[in-house]
């Protein structure tokens, strides 16, 4: 009998208490939960304030409350706006609610990945996300927005084929994603990476001095890091994004798995042969048409946090027409076609041994076919196949000593074929093959192979700090070996001063096509550079400033050479020399930018019996500021100015008539002894952000050369070379574009 009692007093006195209020805090537009957040909950009879937090997915709960009115309050949330709430609770009742909450000042990207600073990697520029996607006139190109930093010169509009940096040419700078060389990482004229910047965590850039495990160049390095796929640990959610605007169309789905993996996949089209023509109609690149699209797939796993592996798969292909108002039967250079297909693969996988011992051991695999075609006597088609392996051990000796050896692997197979005119031209610059139009044929088919070790130690006591190394490299297509010792030091003469000096051996071997018997010299040796840096740092929590003196000796540098002397030669030389400084104020709030400056000589000659001369992209001055700024009402604002310098070029003195090819042949005057008008280009953006509770519309507009500017680019001659006209740089361009998220 007590028994039945006691159940009849369960059922009648607990739902007296049984009154709930729960709910689930979640971030407007992207849908994610916010943890550990603190809630309040007032009632209005009897005054009274309770408070619980967010777990970890969000929810939240309030049980035995009372029949009556609350004020549920979220405040004090920081980067968020608060909100309250009245709720009137009943008898035996549960509310449930889910809320969204709008952060205070919405950036169209969210993501914020901070990597752990090398204390000795101080040549290292680190390039953030926010910054890829928010600098004026880059289009997300990190390309474009590299040459708003210290150092790099600005590339040709039309025919950009790389970056310049520090007085070297663009094939002598390395481009890596996740350490592995890529032989194409941008469009057709460097209008866009072929790698999405939504898959990029950050980019590490060494215009000189770079580490011991880079190799294979005597210029800069550029170090594209890709971020991991979210997991259900990161985001409860799928997510993705389509982006329409004048230059191409893209989108991205996001996928968590599990709490162990995830994987993401992209896709861009380009919409520029439909959108050129409409804006460039009195300009030379209303004809230049580029047609891309390319694709990437990341997927990634964590047995555990010291056991991780991904797999990254991305391609492109590439089309380029351009034809000329005067297209000529026979060789015209500006009649140009041109394809490109790329294909990559790589696997990474870190492991954490022990406390002391890490290891990074990556593969990929790599396919490319590219071919071009100038008129009718130019054809060349290059296919090669790429794998390359790398292994890294990071051992920490102690706490101020710390060790890392690793070996590089590369085995390739390379078809080339190449249809060119022979030349016999006299009076033209040697670089050139403008001449006769009798055509030679050439076949190659090359497997070679690469294999480099390398160590650093790394010392880093109280104000000193120190990075050795030696870097040895055997090349089996030129059957050479060489070793490369590195040098860089620093000491703090404060907590936020350092003074830093680096010296090291960079080499970079010549082409394959180069060294072939029949197309190139096979007694080529590889190219070399010196490169000296001195400079100072000094960075507080406010800003960031730098100014670093370099230079860089070239030797052995790989010049075209007459047909009997095997077309190529090492006799090359170069120099460069110069300041550069830089003010950054990073992302605090609202305001972020900067200020750089470079003073640079670049001088380069075919040999030592030759004249110094300018190099063709030796630019005196090169002045950049960038300022980026979010405003109220979630619009971000952004402006960059570039100066330069214009880059030298060889004029056309006359011409001779030639009877026997019926044709004018030029006369031209020393090499790059004149420049072209110095360059001047101001951007603008403006992109307005609207969060709704499930997704996010962004609506932006992007103008290039706000001031319409006539840059010149170069010069083309008629055909008896008595008169030319201006080859001029992208003028007014506005971008307008719509990006939704969820």
């Amino acid at each position: 009998m007590k028994f039945f009692i006691y159940l009849l007093f369960l059922f009648i006195v607990i739902p007296l208490f049984s009154n709930s209020i729960k709910g689930t805090l979640l971030q407007s537009g992207n849908r994610e939960p916010i943890a550990y957040a603190s809630v309040k909950l007032i009632s209005q009879s009897q005054n009274e304030e309770l408070e619980e937090y967010t777990k970890e997915n969000g929810s939240f709960v309030f049980n035995d409350l009372k029949a009556q009115k609350y004020i549920l309050i979220i405040s004090e949330i920081s980067g968020y706006e608060n909100k309250e709430f009245e709720i009137e609770l009943k008898e035996n009742q549960d509310i449930k609610k889910t809320i969204f909450l709008k952060k205070s000042n919405v950036s169209e990207y969210n993501l914020n990945i901070k990597k752990k600073k090398d204390k000795n990697d101080i040549n290292k520029r680190n390039i953030t996300k926010e910054e890829l996607t928010n600098v004026a006139g880059t289009k997300h190109n990190f390309v474009k927005l590299l040459e708003k930093l210290p150092g790099v010169s600005r590339n040709n509009t039309l025919n950009s084929d790389g970056i310049v940096i520090r007085g070297t040419g663009s094939t002598n700078s390395r481009i890596f994603i996740n350490g592995h060389y890529i032989p194409i990482l941008y469009h057709f004229a460097g209008i866009t990476p072929i790698f999405n910047s939504e898959l990029i965590e950050n980019i590490d850039f060494y215009p000189g001095n770079y580490p011991i495990k880079y190799g294979k160049a005597i210029g800069g390095v550029v170090n594209v890091n890709i971020r991991d796929a979210n997991t259900l640990k990161n985001s409860k959610n799928t997510h993705g994004y389509l982006d329409i605007n004048m230059t191409e169309i893209s989108t991205l789905i996001e996928y968590p798995i599990n709490n162990k993996s995830g994987f993401a996949i992209t896709f861009r089209k380009s919409l520029i042969d439909k959108t050129f023509p409409l804006i460039f109609q009195n300009n030379d690149i209303s004809r230049r048409f580029p047609i891309y699209y390319d694709w990437q797939l990341r997927y990634n796993y964590a047995f555990s946090r010291k056991n991780k592996i991904s797999f990254t798969h991305f391609g492109s292909n590439d089309t380029y027409k351009f034809l000329s108002e005067n297209s000529s039967k026979l060789l015209n250079y500006d009649d140009y076609s041109a394809k490109s297909f790329l294909i990559v693969n790589i696997f990474d996988w870190y492991l954490k041994i022990n406390k002391k011992i890490k290891s990074n051991f990556s593969l990929s695999f790599q396919y490319s076919d590219n071919s071009f075609k100038i008129g009718e006597f130019v054809k060349v088609r290059n296919t090669p196949y790429l794998a390359i392996m790398k292994e890294d051990l990071n051992i920490k000796v102690s706490k101020n000593i710390k060790l890392t050896i690793g070996t590089e692997n590369w085995a390739s197979r390379l078809y080339y074929y190449a249809e060119v005119p022979v030349s016999i031209a006299k009076n033209y610059p040697a670089e050139s093959t403008m001449g006769d139009y009798n055509t030679t044929n050439y076949f190659m088919t090359r497997d070679y192979y690469l294999s480099a070790l390398y160590s650093d130690l790394s010392l880093y006591f109280h104000s000193f700090g120190m990075s050795l190394g030696v870097r040895g490299e055997y090349l089996s297509y030129n059957n050479s070996f060489y070793i490369d010792p590195r040098l860089n030091s620093f000491y703090k003469i404060t907590k936020d001063f350092l003074i830093k000096l680096g010296v090291g051996i960079f080499h970079q071997p010549p082409f394959e096509y180069q060294v072939d018997k029949n197309f190139g010299n096979p007694n080529l040796n590889n190219q070399y550079s010196i490169q000296y840096l001195t400079g100072i740092k000094y960075e507080n929590n406010v800003f960031l400033t730098t100014l670093d003196l370099f230079y860089n000796d070239q030797k052995n540098l790989v010049v075209r050479a007459l047909p009997e002397d095997h077309n190529y030669s090492n006799d090359g030389q170069g120099k460069a020399y110069g300041a550069e400084f830089l003010i950054k104020y990073p992302f605090k709030k609202r305001f972020s930018g900067w200020i750089s400056y470079t003073l640079m000589r670049a001088i380069y000659r075919k040999s030592d019996k030759d004249d110094w001369n300018l190099f063709d992209y030796d630019q005196t001055h090169i002045l950049n500021i960038v300022a980026m700024y979010k405003l109220f009402s979630n619009i971000n604002v952004s402006i960059s100015l570039r100066y330069n310098t214009g880059n030298p070029y060889t004029p056309v003195t006359g011409s001779v008539f030639d009877s026997d090819k019926n044709k004018y042949i030029p006369i031209y005057a020393n090499k790059n002894s004149e420049r072209l008008k110095n360059f001047f280009q101001l951007d603008f953006k403006i992109n307005k952000n609207f969060v709704f509770e499930c997704w996010k519309l962004s609506l932006y507009l992007d103008i290039q050369n706000i001031t319409n500017y006539k840059n010149e680019e170069g010069k083309i001659y008629n055909h008896n070379y008595t008169n030319f006209k201006i080859v001029e740089a992208v003028p007014f361009f506005p971008s307008i574009g719509i990006k939704g998220n969820f």
